[in-house]
This record gives C-alpha cells, structure tokens and sequence, in this order.
C-alpha cells in the first residue's frame, strides 16, 4: 500500500536510558498547574529528558494496553462491554461530551434495554427520550438501525465493519468500534481524540481534515493494531486523547508513549494536528408561534430530515433578515383556527447556539377565544395541554430573552424531557422547551 505523502515513521523505540528519562520527566510538573512551567517550556523540557531515535517497534500496543488498564475511567458502557451498549454509547458520543452523555445513557438504556425494546418502541418514544441531547439524526438512525437488526439479523448485531457500515447511522468509526470492543475483530478506529494521538504522534503535517489527511490517519491506526486485544488497544488511544494528548495542554510527562512521539522530539505538540481554517457560524433568524386555546398550546412535528427533525416544537419559520417577522408568523396559523384568533403579539426573543449555526428567534404569543375550536388540525399539529408539560425546574428571570428553565445541576440525571398528551409521549428539543417556557411566563 501507498504511504499518502504526509505520512511519518511508523513509530520509535526508546534508548536504553529513555525509560529513566521517562520517570525524570514525569517528575516535571504539568503546565498550568501551581509552580509549573508554561506549555512550550513543559515540553522543551519533557524533550530533552526523553531520548527518542526513529525506530520501528512492536511493544507500543502492550504498553498502551497496560496503562489503558491502571487509568481509564470507569464508564458505564465499558463494564457491560456487549455490542448493544457499546454500539448505544458511540452513537451517543459523536459530537457530544462524555459528561453529558452519562447523563443521557442509563435513562435511555433503562427504556430500551435491548435491540428488540428500541426497534418495538415507537419514534416518538425514542425522540422524547433523546430529547436534549441533540443530533436528533442520530436517534432516527439509531431507531431504524435497531429495526433491520430485527428484521434482516434475527436481533444480532452484526460482528464486520462491512455489515455494520451497511446499518443507518453508522459510519466507518462506529463501525470499527463496535467490531472490535464487541467482537475482537482486528478493525482500527479514528475518532476526534485518536486523530490528534496519531497526528502527534507521527508529526503529521497535513491538514487532517482534508482527504490526504484522513487516509494518513486511517493508514497509521491501521499498522498500530495489534494481533490480539485490538478492542483494548482502541479504547486505549481513544482514552489517551481523551484524558492526555488533550488539545490545549497535552499533558505529556504523564504520557505512558511519549518517547514514541515524533512531535514531542520536534517541539511539534502545540502547533499539531493541523487543522483548516473553521467555517464561522452562520446566523439563522427564525419565528416561533406560542398560540394558546384555554390551557393548551398548539404544537407542530417538525419534518424528519433537517434540523431537529422529527421533534415536536412551537411552530417556526426560518425567514430572511428583512422579512416582516410578524407577516410570517401569521402564515405559521393553520386556517382553520384563524376566525377564532382574539389577540397576537412579539412577547420576547432567544439566542440559541449550535455547533454551525447561531439560531435567534422571535417569539409571537397568540389567544384564541376560548378553548380549542373542533374542528380538523393538519396532520402535523396538535393540542399539547400545559400542565402535563414537565420542565427542568423552576422558571426564572433571565434578562432580555425572558424567563428561561433553569438548568438541572451537572452531577444529577435531567429531568424527562418530555410532555405527556392522550396520544403517548412528545419529545421537545431544549430550545423548543425554552421557548415554551418564555411563552408561559410572559402570558
């Protein structure tokens, strides 16, 4: 196979004095920490200790194996370890934090503890219970996934990369990772974190998020396995970035492999990975329409492709910088309940920021006379009663946007972001429940 051109050596065996440079350079004090040193000085001085020559070596996996055993985390999905919960747990990982995620994982796994729970469940249960933790392209994926497990794979899971890759949602990392954490299959992975590891690793110069790039990456996680413990080997460069090779201040005297790595002998660390220059977040100007009869609020599915696809929300419009917010939201009124509209008003606004886009809405606080009129909604609307709206605790003041939710503190499960209607559960997305909220208070 072709090295890709901004590949480095395959890795570097330590001299015979490294390993006593290793215990001096462990002795050095992190930088940041009381009486350290500044970063470039932490890891001038790390290098010198460290004797590094360019060496190919096969002890690199059992080390990182070794110490992936004395330090990793004690995570829930790693003690279960079956292809279920790992599967359940990467799906949650992508794009979220490990913090938030264990917040979500045991809720979500006590609802559908198996394949065959999630693929029975509906969607709606499956959005309400994945509700709050974003990417909701992953919950539809995850839900249909779980369906062909059933149908096409008698409830099993499938052990290849090529068989999993073939299921909605996952991807070649996804799909790496369940093979060889649940399977042992000899299936390298490349995630956020093993992409820095490897990038410093072997000084790779290039852009890792161009094409050349990821084929680098891929390559050298692909010579890295081992023949046996490929799933720990995994977990454990995936560990190692999460918790050493950390993208502002690499703690590298506390680097169980830092005399394998070509940046930490250049003065590389702090100018590696390479990465292009980010897109800045585009700003979507969108109206929301809160529109009450008696003790219910109108609510809407949004459509399943596309942000929050599938939720339920107050409904909303996406509209130009110099549309008429209040011509819009007009539209936004099914017809058939428009005879019936006593007043309508802006009561606030709200900032919501995602990761490629900052959302602002503008909230439009609506009454009808009376309750509901009877009468046919369109299929994709409905009566949601207030007092079976649960949010994640009291409702104060928050400046200019209103009155907001207060967050659930950090150390304790969120509180179901859900509501309950006659029909079964509704999942709400966090900004949708926000503006609920607004909407709640400012009437």
């Amino acid at each position: 196979m072709k090295r890709p051109s901004c590949c480095s050596t395959f890795c570097f065996a330590m001299s015979p004095r490294s390993s006593c440079a290793t215990r001096r350079a462990s002795r050095i004090a992190a930088p940041g920490a009381t009486g350290g040193l500044s970063a470039r000085a932490h890891e001038s001085a790390c290098r010198r200790l460290l004797h590094v020559r360019a060496a190919p070596t096969v002890h690199f996996p059992r080390r990182l194996i070794r110490w992936y055993e004395r330090h990793r985390r004690d995570l829930p999905w790693r003690r279960a370890g079956d292809a279920y919960t790992t599967w359940l747990a990467e799906t949650m990982l992508q794009q979220t934090q490990v913090a938030t995620v264990l917040r979500y994982y045991g809720p979500f796994l006590a609802r559908f503890p198996t394949v065959e729970a999630l693929a029975s469940a509906s969607l709606d249960d499956v959005l309400a219970h994945w509700a709050g933790l974003g990417y909701y392209a992953r919950a539809r994926n995850l839900h249909e996934a779980a369906r062909r497990i059933v149908s096409d794979h008698r409830g099993r899971i499938p052990k290849t990369v090529k068989e999993l890759s073939q299921l909605p949602g996952v991807g070649r990392y996804t799909a790496g990772a369940v093979a060889s954490i649940a399977f042992g299959q000899p299936a390298p992975v490349v995630d956020g974190n093993v992409a820095r590891v490897l990038a410093r690793l072997f000084a790779l110069r290039c852009d890792i998020k161009s094409a050349a790039g990821k084929a680098a990456l891929w390559e050298q996680a692909s010579r890295l396995l081992p023949r046996r413990g490929c799933g720990q080997f995994n977990q454990a460069l995936m560990e190692l970035g999460a918790t050493v090779c950390l993208p502002s201040v690499p703690a590298c005297d506390r680097c169980p492999v830092a005399d394998c790595c070509r940046a930490l002998a250049d003065g590389l660390v702090n100018e590696l990975p390479v990465r292009g220059a980010a897109r800045p977040p585009r700003t979507v100007r969108m109206v929301a329409l809160a529109l009450s009869g008696g003790d219910r609020v109108l609510i809407r599915r949004r459509p399943a492709e596309g942000l929050w696809g599938g939720l339920w929300e107050l409904p909303s419009a996406e509209i130009a910088s110099r549309t008429d917010g209040r011509a819009a939201v007009a539209e936004l009124l099914p017809a058939s309940l428009r005879p019936f509209l006593r007043r309508f008003s802006r009561i606030g606004e709200l900032t919501h920021r995602l990761t490629h886009r900052t959302v602002r809405f503008e909230l439009y606080a609506g009454a009808l006379n009376g309750g509901p009129p009877k009468g046919r909604l369109p299929a994709d609307h409905r009566w949601l009663k207030l007092s079976r709206c649960h949010f994640p605790g009291p409702v104060r003041e928050s400046g200019a946007t209103g009155s907001l939710p207060a967050r659930a503190p950090a150390d304790q499960p969120p509180v179901a972001p859900t509501t309950r209607s006659r029909n079964g559960l509704l999942g709400l997305s966090s900004v949708q429940r926000k503006l609920l909220a607004l909407a709640v208070s400012a009437c």
